[in-house]
Order: structure tokens, then C-alpha cells, then sequence
């Protein structure tokens, strides 16, 4: 601009002047982007027994070095230290509260494989991870298996619908027993707890014509659900009360807290219809067995199904093992072909949202124990 308002030798004089190349220079530096060096990956820190089948799918993460370790041992001696925490069933949760002394002024995040936390309470109540005003995030499982455990539902309730184990049974003695065979059009499917699992199994209930009762931990109505109650405030007993004296088919899907413990018992299955059957997936601590084991023995319910226990492998003393209609699975409704790489895939998503700042997908509150 100067060269051409004052001529060329204006401007060579204007360049020969003391400061010139000074000043040049300096606003070169000053307007440059400065060379960034490449940030190092943040380590997640996985919990795993050796030999766990999840190790064979780990992901690839961007941002992120997924170191494995089976002990707090193992923990204390990552150099660097880790970033987050992955703990992956049936890990020993003593061996991240044994860890986290050292570890707590570095981890933000701790992701559960699975969707139940319960095992993990005491870890919580000891390091304060998730807790209102806490900088260490926590997420679960939630929703990676729910579409599995939905056709569980239907498959439970179609086995006791169809009377599937009187059809084995005539098949092996050769009879020709023309019943009837009920449909599950026109029935009502009670659930408890209103959560991923629930919500996934309810618009394959509608589609089969079925009407939807949920009671879940507020009177919001669902859209899922032609009807909502809430198992909170007031009308808590009466609420409760309706789900298991109205439903044709009861379905537990709560979490294992102190809340939930035996929230399913006596009182509920003698409130049950006779023909009435009772489904539990979600923890087996929501359910007192003998109780249920007591109902089926005295035909007070029609049958049962359980995928979940409160100790697990069940005993071979537990009087649900002989007890009559009850169809028993050894907490592996959700284990189909594509587990890991499902838990992997709610992992990485929980994992992009925690490098970006953003909420993560989903994200648990461990006083409310989910």
C-alpha cells in the first residue's frame, strides 16, 4: 500500500529505517500459529479377571490407551496414572477400593461393563465417585442387552401362554391332548420398575395386542405404557397393590438396591391372579425366593420365570429348583452372540462423550443405586 501511494522509492526508504525488520519479525511471531505438539492418549484403566472373554473385543478408542489389570496391584503400577476406570464383572470391586487412594486425584470417570451396579456399593460409598459435587463421573451397561432381554419376556410368557412343558410332556407319553392353547392378545403385563429393559419389552407387548401397566419411580405418564402408577409417595401400597391384583403377567425389571430388597413377595404373589405368572430379570435381590417358591408350590400363582438370583450359582438346598411351573436360566438371557460387542459399544459411547466434556449417555447416580 505504501509503494503505491508514495512510489517505490518512498517505500524502500520506508524498509531501511531503524525497526523495520524488528517490527516484521515480531508480528510474524506474534500472528504464526505455534507448532502443537500431539496430546498424549488419556489411559482407562480396565478391571478384568485373566482370561475374562470381554478382553477379546477391546475397542479402539481415539483419545484413549485401554491398559488391562486383574489386581490393585496392577492399578498402583500404571505410569501414568489412569484417567478412567472400566470394571468388568466378576472383577473384584475390593481391588478398585484398595486402589483408589492413589488413584483418586486422577481418575474422572468409572464406567460399570454391566448395568447393575449393586456389587459396586461399597466402592461408592468409600471414594464418593458419583456423588452430588463429585468431579469423578460414573455410567453403567444400561441398554447395551435390554433387546435380549425383551425377547425373554415374550419367550417366558409365550412358554407358560402355550403351555410349552405340557406339550413336551405329551409328546414323551404319546398323548393326543387337544387344550386350549390362550393367547396373549388381550392380556395385561404388569411392570416393575420402568427402566431400558422395560421400555424395550413394552412395544413388543402392544404390538401382540397386550395392555401395558407401569410402575415406576414417578407419576409421570409413559408413552410406552397405557397406564403409569408410581411406586413413590402416598399411594405407594395401593399403587403396588394394582399391578400385582390386575396384571395376567407381572414382570420385575428393578435394580438390586436397599429400596428394592425383596420388593416382590408374599403379600404380592397372594395378590396375584391364579392364572397369573411372575417374570424377574432385572436383580434377583428384588425378589424373596421362598416366598415365591411357597406361591408355586400352593398354586397360588400360575408360574414363574427367573433369569436372576440372590446367590448366584443358585444352591442346590434352594427350594426353587423343585418347585412346579417355574422356568429357571442361569442369568444368561442377555448372553447372545454379540454381548461384548455391545458392552463395548455403550462403553465407547460413554468414553467419546467423557474426552469431549459433554454428558455422558449413561450416566449413574450410585446413592439412588442405578
Amino acid at each position: 500500500i505504501r509503494q503505491r501511494r508514495h512510489g517505490a522509492r518512498a517505500h524502500a526508504s520506508y524498509r531501511a529505517r531503524p525497526g523495520y525488520q524488528f517490527r516484521r519479525t515480531l508480528r510474524r511471531h506474534l500472528t504464526d500459529e505455534p507448532a502443537m505438539a500431539p496430546l498424549a492418549p488419556r489411559m482407562i484403566a480396565v478391571l478384568a479377571q485373566r482370561g475374562s472373554p470381554a478382553l477379546r473385543n477391546l475397542p479402539q478408542i481415539a483419545g484413549c490407551a485401554l491398559h488391562v489389570c486383574s489386581t490393585s496391584g496392577e492399578l498402583l503400577a500404571l505410569s501414568p496414572r489412569p484417567s478412567a476406570l472400566l470394571w468388568i464383572a466378576p472383577a473384584p470391586p475390593s481391588e478398585l477400593l484398595a486402589a483408589w487412594p492413589a488413584l483418586f486425584e486422577s481418575v474422572t470417570w468409572v464406567h460399570s461393563f454391566s448395568a447393575g451396579v449393586d456389587l459396586l456399593a461399597p466402592f461408592f460409598a468409600a471414594s464418593g465417585a458419583g456423588a452430588p459435587g463429585s468431579r469423578v463421573q460414573v455410567s453403567n451397561g444400561r441398554g447395551a442387552f435390554s433387546e435380549s432381554l425383551a425377547e425373554y419376556v415374550l419367550w417366558a410368557m409365550l412358554h407358560h401362554a402355550k403351555r410349552a412343558e405340557h406339550c413336551v410332556t405329551n409328546k414323551a407319553t404319546k398323548q393326543w391332548d387337544k387344550f386350549v392353547m390362550p393367547q396373549l392378545r388381550g392380556k395385561q403385563v404388569g411392570f416393575v420398575g420402568f427402566g431400558s429393559i422395560a421400555t424395550t419389552t413394552a412395544p413388543l407387548c402392544r404390538a401382540l395386542g397386550m395392555r401395558v401397566l407401569a410402575l415406576r419411580n414417578t407419576d409421570e405418564p409413559h408413552p410406552l405404557a397405557d397406564e403409569t402408577l408410581s411406586m413413590c409417595g402416598p399411594d405407594t401400597t395401593e399403587s403396588k397393590r394394582r399391578v400385582f391384583e390386575e396384571s395376567d403377567y407381572v414382570v420385575c425389571t428393578l435394580p438390586g438396591t436397599p429400596g428394592t430388597f425383596h420388593f416382590c413377595g408374599g403379600a404380592e404373589f397372594g395378590a396375584m391372579k391364579k392364572d397369573a405368572v411372575f417374570i424377574s430379570l432385572g436383580r434377583g435381590s428384588a425378589v424373596d425366593e421362598a416366598a415365591l417358591a411357597a406361591a408355586l408350590l400352593s398354586g397360588q400363582i400360575a408360574g414363574a420365570a427367573c433369569d436372576v438370583f440372590e446367590v448366584e450359582p443358585v444352591p442346590p438346598s434352594s427350594p426353587l429348583w423343585t418347585s412346579p411351573n417355574l422356568l429357571m436360566t442361569a442369568h444368561n438371557a442377555d448372553y447372545e452372540e454379540r454381548y461384548f460387542d455391545l458392552g463395548w459399544g455403550v462403553a465407547q459411547g460413554n468414553a467419546e462423550k467423557w474426552l469431549a466434556g459433554r454428558p455422558l449417555d449413561t450416566p449413574v447416580l450410585p446413592a439412588r443405586g442405578y
